[in-house]
């Protein structure tokens, strides 16, 4: 049998426990915000609790925009569905089930999973459903379409194709997890007719749409240490292809370039992260786990840049806006850094004022603030979502 490793209580309780004795710690807290010179200037075009977010899990709910209405689902399974321009509800749909993934919009039905294990299609306009299959064990990542099929990961390292139109189950992928790994899965990636998976055991693996068969895998990271938590090696940033080439990259591991047609490594080089990776035509972006901000250069993988002012912060996977990117942390905040040089342009906090003066209750309590998922840009909007449901609406512009 697995287990599972929350890993970010993991690190907050000893940040804690550090706080709380006199007892010297090698655990350092979060950094403190220092001011900076600010380039843009942040507003809330609108703000609202939708649901109530994930409260205390570690669920990583992705909302969505489509045709104007953005979606969002929380962990008690409350669909709703706000116009993005006003913030206004449109419709609503108490599904009472323990959704821990999801969404996603395969033609014109939404996509979601339960902790017990069910996949449930619904109408994208309606929320009525069309069909629900329960798959062996609880599922984190997010269902994605293949060809005819749905594809859904579980975390008992399972692969499972669904017929799109019923449910059915097609064909099963099975592969043995180790035996602590982190909690979380990366999502499948299609390329062509080939499903592109990252595992618990550092390898990537590439799968027939049709029949589930492996055509090829390769190791990403191999695992090393004394003890278990120094040998889990586990790929939870989803993949991301841009043109022929994906690029993936494992908990303390590797950072990896893969031409696809050929499964060639173009490079690789030392690295830990969990949350994903954003790519333009020139640089890769990516918070490893320790809160480092990097830009890559996506040919040859060398560092272009280095932000180390977030440290240790929980940050989210970065997300391209404009000429910027942006990561959200642990205590409510989202910044904006510079894509070219990494340095901070400008810094929000929602529901509250973004020259806020951190204090030690924010490293206390570090659940009241969070902010699990990724800024999602639609149009000229940033939309922030923390795990409590609160929502805001952001509009940017030049100092």
């Amino acid at each position: 049998m697995y287990r599972s490793l929350f890993l970010v209580p993991l690190v907050i309780a000893s940040v804690v426990l550090a706080a709380c004795t006199s007892s010297p710690s090698p655990v350092l807290p979060p950094a403190k915000l220092a001011p900076f010179k600010k380039e843009l200037i942040v507003n809330d075009d609108w703000h609202r609790q939708i649901g109530e977010g994930v409260s205390d899990h570690y669920y990583l709910l992705s909302p969505l925009v489509d045709n104007n209405n953005l979606y969002t689902i929380d962990y008690k399974g409350l669909l709703s569905v706000t116009n993005v321009m006003t913030g206004d509800t449109l419709w609503d749909k108490a599904l009472h089930i323990p959704v821990s993934a999801g969404l996603s919009k395969i033609d014109d039905m939404l996509l979601l999973a339960t902790s017990e294990g069910v996949v449930i299609a619904l109408d994208i306009k309606t929320g009525s459903e069309l069909w629900q299959t329960t798959v062996t064990s609880e599922v984190f990542a997010r269902p994605v379409k293949a060809g005819s099929n749905v594809i859904v990961k579980s975390v008992d390292g399972k692969i499972v194709a669904l017929d799109i139109k019923s449910g059915q189950e097609k064909w099963v992928y099975d592969r043995a997890v180790p035996a602590l790994t982190l909690r979380g899965n990366s999502a499948p990636v299609i390329y062509d007719n080939t499903i592109i998976s990252g595992l618990d055991n550092g390898k990537l693996v590439g799968l027939s749409v049709e029949t589930g068969q492996v055509i090829w895998n390769l190791t990403i990271a191999v695992s090393s240490g004394r003890t278990e938590i120094e040998r889990m090696i586990d790929i939870d940033a989803d993949p991301v292809i841009f043109g022929e080439n994906l690029y993936v990259v494992a908990y303390q591991g590797r950072i990896a370039n893969i031409h696809i047609p050929s499964g060639r490594l173009e490079w690789t080089r030392d690295f830990s992260a969990y949350q994903g990776i954003e790519v333009d035509d020139q640089r890769l972006y990516i918070s490893d786990s320790e809160g480092y901000v990097w830009a890559l250069d996506r040919k040859t993988g060398a560092t272009i840049w280095k932000q180390d002012k977030l440290l240790r912060r929980s940050l989210t996977k970065p997300v391209l806006y404009k000429d910027s990117i942006m990561v959200a942390d642990f205590n409510g905040f989202v910044h904006w850094l510079d894509s070219e040089n990494g340095h901070l342009k400008a810094r929000y906090r929602q529901e509250g004022d973004d020259d806020y003066v951190e204090n030690e209750y924010d490293f206390m309590f570090t659940k009241s603030n969070s902010i699990l998922i990724a800024p999602l840009v639609f149009k000229d909007n940033v939309f922030v979502f923390d795990r409590h449901g609160n929502v805001s609406s952001l509009v940017i512009r030049a100092n």
